[in-house]
């Protein structure tokens, strides 16, 4: 037992040994890429504050001048840790998912609002290298509601803090926002290829 058990370890310095023999004695370690992408499942977001639609600033629509447009804008959706987390240059598309609520009573349930997401910077300017499809909601409840950046504008993602969505009601014909007219997303999750992070 005791030659056997000499003999194990007599192997093993020997290996030691060998395996030491085939490093690099110039290979900088310093050098070594530490970063590792990890894929995960979808991430819950939350729900955001619900929103009043009167109290939504009022904007023009160049090509649609005679449309009326509310605009929300959410400005602290990414931080700088998400944003080299999950949203960095290489990462494929990401979505964030959930529901949309709209209410208002003046609408039937069955009109069709148009919804404009763009991309804003720290000082709440839009991004305009990065393009996210426009949409057709209703006047609902529970609606699905998807935000999705494709994998080529994720270079552009940098600065991005925030998104404002602008809702417009085209050929409607006149009719009022009241005081309890709102909107709220909901169960907002974020859906990624993968997250990058340091070994």
């Amino acid at each position: 037992m005791c030659k056997i058990l000499s003999s194990s370890v007599l192997f093993a310095s020997l290996l030691c040994v060998s395996m030491q023999a085939c490093v690099d004695k110039d290979y900088d370690l310093s050098e070594l890429d530490t970063e590792v992408m990890l894929h995960i499942p979808p991430v819950p977001v939350g729900t955001l504050d619900t929103a009043w639609f009167t109290s939504l600033s009022t904007v023009t629509i160049p090509d649609l001048s005679e449309a009326v447009a509310r605009e929300y804008v959410v400005d602290s959706l990414f931080t700088e840790e998400i944003i080299s987390k999950f949203f960095f240059d290489g990462a494929t598309t990401i979505s964030l998912t959930g529901n949309m609520d709209i209410s208002i009573a003046d609408l039937s349930p069955e009109t069709g609002i148009t919804i404009q997401i763009h991309a804003l910077d720290e000082n709440n300017e839009v991004i305009n290298a990065i393009r996210i499809e426009e949409k057709e909601m209703k006047n609902k409840t529970q609606q699905k509601f998807l935000l999705k950046i494709e994998g080529e504008y994720m270079s552009h993602m940098e600065h991005a803090r925030g998104i404002k969505i602008t809702f417009i009601f085209n050929d409607l014909g006149d009719f009022d926002l009241g005081q309890d007219d709102y909107l709220l997303l909901n169960n907002l999750v974020l859906k990624t290829g993968g997250m990058k992070t340091e070994l």
